[in-house]
């Protein structure tokens, strides 16, 4: 366990999203119901009027969630897209970061523990966001242990758990947003990784067959050239194809949307906004012609 005091503390009750294990063993339904209560009196309301406007203002092109049931959340960085989301999604929610929580507290807290905590706490305390969780790495979700962090709501500090012990509640949605990492034309291997790892997961029962998963990628021509060029280089269609999953939509940008809602679009390491970029929302679903 890492030495950070970001880092232990007790265990709490289980949330409504079954996919973490503390080591504890299940709880009964009246401590789920408890927490979830005391996590809607804690919580503040959004901005109805705006998630209202946004909602009204998308078109048919726009991409929908209503037929998912829970979703996962992957490379969030900051969390600002989580927010964003769970005012447009009222279902659970399981946030996650690849970086650790002694990272997310230098990268976007500057090092400000009682600042971070009371961003995470607040983070947790949305009635609908399940589980928070630091260093989940997307390239090893296929494994049969995959370590991570989870946010402590009781503490208010992380603790060290493993991924995908209890697939009782699958996830129906993955999303993963503008993926990539800080080395240059690294990110086509981390698409591919997570095809891969996904693949796995279908293939064992930890992910349903029918899930889909969401991705929102940059998009670049040559006149946007220079240093900007490499996180074009997605390969995404092909390393779809190679894991044997299927396109189910391409849509429009839709950035300004999570952007009024409040998300940052913060890139990972750098701290750096990156806006006025084009993009496209992309759809995959696993494919039952699985090739060898």
């Amino acid at each position: 366990m890492s030495s950070s005091p970001c880092v232990g503390g007790e265990i709490e009750p289980s949330k409504t999203q079954p996919a973490i294990d503390t080591g504890e063993g299940e709880v009964g339904s009246a401590a789920k119901t408890a927490e979830m209560t005391q996590k809607r009196e804690r919580f503040s309301e959004p901005d109805l009027d705006t998630v209202k406007r946004i909602k009204v203002a998308d078109d048919a092109d726009h991409v929908d969630y209503d037929e998912f049931r829970n979703a996962l959340l992957l490379g969030e960085a900051d969390f600002t897209f989580t927010r964003a989301f769970a005012t447009m999604f009222d279902r659970p929610i399981t946030a996650s970061e690849y970086g650790s929580a002694a990272d997310l507290c230098s990268r976007y807290h500057e090092d400000d523990e009682v600042k971070f905590t009371s961003s995470m706490a607040s983070l947790a305390a949305i009635p609908n966001v399940s589980n928070v969780l630091a260093s989940l790495n997307c390239r090893i979700l296929g494994q049969d242990v995959v370590p991570c962090q989870r946010f402590n709501s009781v503490s208010s500090k992380f603790q060290d758990c493993s991924f995908w012990p209890d697939v009782s509640d699958k996830f129906s949605l993955i999303i993963f947003n503008f993926p990539h990492t800080d080395q240059n034309g690294k990110a086509s291997r981390l698409v591919r990784a997570l095809f891969k790892q996904l693949r796995i997961c279908v293939d064992d029962g930890r992910l349903p067959s029918d899930f889909t998963l969401e991705m929102r990628l940059r998009e670049f021509n040559e006149r946007e050239g220079g240093w900007t060029k490499h996180r074009a280089a997605y390969c995404h269609e092909e390393a779809a194809a190679e894991s044997s999953f299927t396109p189910v939509g391409k849509y429009p940008d839709d950035l300004r949307r999570w952007q009024e809602l409040g998300y940052e679009h913060t890139m990972t390491k750098r701290d750096a906004k990156i806006r006025g970029l084009t993009g496209s929302v992309w759809r995959w679903r696993p494919s039952n012609n699985k090739e060898g």
